[in-house]
Order: C-alpha cells, then structure tokens, then sequence
C-alpha cells in the first residue's frame, strides 16, 4: 500500500501520475503487518442510507461527489500502523512481535464518540452521549470530507451499530486576492488583525467589526464553495450594506422617533401594514436558506427587506407627516418601521451578534 503525507493510505490504481491525489506530493510505498476495517461490505448499505436520507450530505455537489466515490467501489482500510507512536491497538498482529498503533484517521473518527462518554463506565458520561448523539450536523473541510467523514465514518458507525448524523457538510476553503493562502506566500490572513485593522479604519468597535467580517465571509460567497477574500470587498460590504444600507435605516428610525415622539414606541394599530408583510412573506424562503445552510442567499432575503424598509421611509415620509400634523399617520408609520427593525435585529443576530443588540 502507498502512505501519503497526510497519513492517507492510497491504492496504486488511486495515484495520479505516481503522487497523491489530493495534494500533488511524492508517497511512500509501505509493506507492513496491519489489521483492517472492512469497509468493502458497507458499499451497498451505504448507498441505500444515502437514497433514504438525501439531507445527509451537504451541500448537494458535494453529495454527488460522495456518491460517486462509492460506486466506484470500495477496499478494505487499514486500520493500524508499525509506528512507535500512537494509540496503541489492543490487539497483537500475528505477523508482529512489536504492537500497533491505531491509524491516526480511524483513531480521530472514533474521538467524536469517546469525547461525548461513548463507553465510559461513568454514568454521567454515558447521559451526556445519549444527550448529544447522534449530532446534528458535523461541518468539515471539503478534502476530509468524501474518503473519511462520508463513507469511512458512516460505514464505522454501522459497524457499531449506532445512529448517523443527520448531516455531514464539506465546507471550501478561502483563497486571498486570488491566490492560495499558505505561510510561504506570507498571506495568510489573522482574524484578529483584520478586524483590528478594520475597527480602526471605521472607527468602530472590535465587536462591530468581528461582526462585519462574520457578514462578510457568510454573504460574500455561497457556503460550501470556495470563496476569494478581497480587502476591497470588505470595505465595500462594510460601508454599502452595513453602515448605508441597515445604519442608516436604524439612525433615522431611532432619531425621528426620538424627536418627533420623545422615544415612545406608539402603540400598534395595524399588523398588517405593507412592509410587515414583507417580510412575513419573505421569513419562510429565509428559514428555508438557513435550515439548508445557505447564508449567502439568506442575507441577500434579508437585505431586500432592509431595502424596502429604507424605501418605505422615503414613501411614508414621517417629517413631512409631522409638518402636516397627521401624528396618527406618523405614529404608524414609525411604529412598522420599529417592528421591522426589531425583526431584522432576530434574524441578523446569528450573523451578527454584537450589532444585533
């Protein structure tokens, strides 16, 4: 068998041009005493619970690719290594009078059962894995995601006969202005410095802008795909859809009833004014995006609303209103634009927590 950099053991037939698939590097051919999971057996069962749970694997290209990966066929994984490092396999191999070790892939795997109580003699333990298992959703980096969260794991878990989570999601990787991150480059990018960096710039606080960049990474590119991080995005999300577009709506909302009604939110009544329906008409396409960990096209559902309600304060004009003493007709205006803004407060909250409240 062939050992890749990543302690991935490959096939011969799997190599590309002699190296590893994934990342290009040189392998290392290996003959050595090893036990095996045989994973071969659970290629039919694995595509039966991937036809009957289609929300398993997210998002859907990433399915396709899984899918495809098991048709192909499955073999047999070793599950051990001849290292002096490791876990060592409670088994002796008759072929070694050294131990094994547990494959670092096999071993990794199994920690998201033992971390939760899985086994423990421990009764409180063992109430904690009834608690959180099995998980709702495991998020993963996509070159984990076919070979080991989504066919070697789910075959693991039917091997012992426990429940699979209802979701395993491969999310892409972040590329900087158009190239690869890595430290050789001298681009990678820390999450502390830019959002010091761009509360400076806006003069903002640190919380204002953590919860700028979290809008910017969720909104800039569609969950799951890889995205491209551009400085100038940034900004331009920061100061076009944040500060212009949501700033400005919950400033001049806040200010006129501030001077217009001393503070007072006025009583309601009308539910069913133009923008509130809106954005009830809107909330079922936007928990939809959310339950299928579509942000980008949640926020984008969110922002028409920001928009119409921007619009709204132009077309219901509350200064003019006040000039024309129709206060019964400012007061419901305010009044939908208040409850607007309080349920774009909710449903940004997960975006941004901070500026939410």
């Amino acid at each position: 068998m062939v050992l890749c950099f990543e302690e991935t053991f490959y096939s011969e037939d799997e190599l590309r041009d002699g190296k590893c698939p994934e990342c290009g590097r040189q392998v290392q051919w290996v003959r050595e005493p090893a036990f095996y999971f045989r994973l071969s057996a659970f290629q039919a069962p694995l595509l039966q619970f991937y036809d009957e749970h289609p929300e398993f694997l997210a998002p859907e290209f990433r399915g396709r690719e899984v899918i495809s990966f098991v048709r192909s066929g499955l073999k047999d994984v070793a599950i051990t290594r001849a290292s002096r490092w490791g876990i060592v396999f409670p088994e002796l191999h008759p072929d070694s009078q050294e131990q094994l070790v547990v494959y670092v892939w096999f071993d990794a795997l199994i920690n998201y059962l033992s971390g939760i109580g899985y086994g423990s003699d421990d009764p409180d333990e063992r109430v904690k894995f009834e608690r959180y298992w099995p998980a709702d959703m495991h998020l993963v980096g996509k070159d984990i995601y076919t070979r080991f969260h989504c066919s070697m794991w789910p075959a693991m878990l039917m091997a012992a006969g426990l429940p699979l989570p209802r979701t395993v999601f491969g999310h892409g990787f972040w590329n900087v202005e158009g190239e690869k991150m890595s430290k050789s480059r001298g681009n990678v990018i820390d999450p502390i410095n830019l959002a010091q960096e761009l509360a400076t710039q806006a003069n903002c606080s640190m919380e204002r802008a953590v919860d700028a960049i979290r809008y910017f990474l969720f909104r800039e590119v569609s969950f799951g795909l890889d995205g491209d991080f551009q400085r100038a995005n940034l900004y331009a999300r920061f100061n076009g859809d944040l500060a212009n577009d949501l700033g400005n709506l919950v400033q001049r909302v806040l200010t006129m009833t501030r001077r217009y009604l001393n503070g007072r939110v006025p009583e309601l009544r009308n539910a069913d004014g133009k923008l509130r329906g809106q954005l009830r008409d809107a909330m079922p396409a936007i928990t939809d995006s959310m339950d299928r960990c579509e942000f980008a096209q949640a926020l984008a559902s969110i922002w028409e609303i920001v928009r119409a309600a921007n619009r709204y304060v132009e077309q219901s004009a509350p200064w003019r209103l006040v000039k024309e003493r129709r206060m019964i007709d400012l007061e419901n205006a305010l009044r939908e634009l208040l409850d607007v803004i309080s349920a774009l407060a909710i449903i940004t909250e997960p975006f941004m927590p901070s500026a939410a409240w």
